[in-house]
């Protein structure tokens, strides 16, 4: 089993990921979505546009939002203190 640590503070990772957030929205809110994206992610994939880089990381946080609620029930013994 691999572990994910860190020296960081929670809350200074925290501070870090919504200071990520509001730049990213800031570059989104002067991008249109139908806007090739800059770079590729890996050299053989066609070029994406903006609207697919965004579905994806909604996915992506999706995913892993999952995996620290099975973490956080592993841990705590607690379910269903989902959204609803």
């Amino acid at each position: 089993m691999v572990a994910f640590t860190s020296n960081l503070p929670s809350a200074e990772i925290v501070v870090s990921y919504i200071e990520q957030c509001r730049f990213s929205d800031e570059v989104l809110a002067q991008t249109t979505l139908s806007a090739k994206a800059l770079a590729r992610h890996t050299p053989d994939v066609e070029m994406l546009t903006v609207r697919e880089v965004v579905l994806h990381m909604i996915e992506e946080t999706a995913a892993h939002s999952g995996h620290l609620e099975i973490a956080r029930e592993l841990l705590d013994g607690g379910t269903r203190r989902g959204l609803r």
